[in-house]
Formats: C-alpha cells, sequence, structure tokens
C-alpha cells in the first residue's frame, strides 16, 4: 500500500520551480516469509547428504512501513533546456530480511552441518540520494537527456540479538556464535 503524498511546487521566478514531497507506505511480509517448514531437519542430497536444512516459522513478522521525503528545483536554462536537481530520504522500518546461522545436527544420515534460515525485521534502515538531469526536450528535432544520481543505503538500528546464535553472545573475532554476518561484516 503506497499512501498519498503530499507535495508543494513554488514558482519564485517563471524560469524556476522548487518542489517539495512527502510520504509512506505499508508493506505486509509474504505469507512463505510468516511460515517456513518448521518440521524436522532434511538433507540438501537424500542419496548422499552432506549438510541438513531447515526454515523456522515467525509468526510475529511485522510489515515494513516506510516514510520519504524530496526536495528539488527545476531552473529552465533556455527555451527547451532544463536543469532538475533533487535530494530525497526514505526510512524504511522493520525491513524484512532473511536471518541465517548454522549448527551441527545428528539425523538419520549421521551427525552433519544445520543450516538454519527465519525470515525476520530489522529496525530502521535508510535510504538517501542525490538525483540530477539535464534535458533538452524539443517539439520537433533532435531531444537528448543526461542524467545521473548517488544513492546510499544503509542499516541505522538493528534489532537485539541479531548477530547472536541461541548458544550465546557473537564474538567478532572468532565467529563463535555468530549469525547474520553477511548483512554487516563484523
Amino acid at each position: 500500500y503506497t499512501a498519498p503524498r503530499l507535495g508543494f511546487v513554488w514558482r519564485p521566478a517563471a524560469a524556476v520551480s522548487v518542489r517539495v514531497s512527502a510520504g509512506g507506505g505499508f508493506a505486509e511480509a509474504p505469507i512463505n516469509d510468516l511460515i517456513g517448514t518448521n518440521g524436522s531437519p532434511l538433507p540438501n542430497n537424500p542419496s548422499s547428504p552432506t549438510f541438513y536444512t531447515v526454515s523456522l516459522t515467525n509468526l510475529t513478522l511485522r510489515p515494513e512501513t516506510s516514510f520519504a521525503f524530496d526536495a528539488g528545483t527545476d531552473i529552465r536554462l533556455r527555451r527547451d533546456t532544463i536543469l532538475s536537481f533533487d535530494l530525497y530520504r526514505s526510512n524504511l522500518y522493520g525491513q524484512v530480511y532473511k536471518a541465517a546461522s548454522s549448527s551441527i545436527y545428528t539425523g538419520a544420515n549421521g551427525t552433519l552441518p544445520l543450516f538454519t534460515t527465519q525470515y525476520g525485521n530489522l529496525g530502521l534502515s535508510r535510504y538517501e540520494g542525490i538525483l540530477l538531469d539535464l534535458h533538452h526536450d524539443v517539439p520537433h528535432g533532435m531531444y537528448w537527456t543526461l542524467s545521473g544520481g548517488l544513492t546510499r543505503g544503509y542499516i541505522v538500528s538493528l534489532p537485539s540479538g541479531f548477530y547472536n546464535t541461541a548458544g550465546g553472545f557473537c564474538n567478532p573475532a572468532t565467529g563463535a556464535n555468530c549469525q547474520n554476518t553477511a548483512v554487516v561484516p563484523n
């Protein structure tokens, strides 16, 4: 669900406009992320397994919600040439991620590594960017566009125990009791 955006445009001069907008959204987690298998671990290859896998249920998975704002300007350089510049920031609350951990499991095929996955929610993720666009648009003839942007995405906060397995606290130096280290190394 995308909430309505509130926008405002101000024209201080005939060739200049300043724009601002803000809005949010809501996305329920996919049903497959909620369910999992929650059964006994399964071997990767029944005839000659090398590891077991299991996907756990997470019925407390929350929906992702977001809020974003944008500020920009359009400047008419010539009759048919416009320069646009935008800055934006989006906050994503409860981003769904796939947690992974490993341990040892003894099953019908012997003692092998067990890889466990479960979907969860991050605390807050943020995306920021700058967009620049220069375009020459004419009713007849040659037209062109030059565009570019820089985007930065990062995790602001993590849920408690994000890097810890059920066995204890994560030790980044040795890797003991650590999970989800692919999300943010160390």
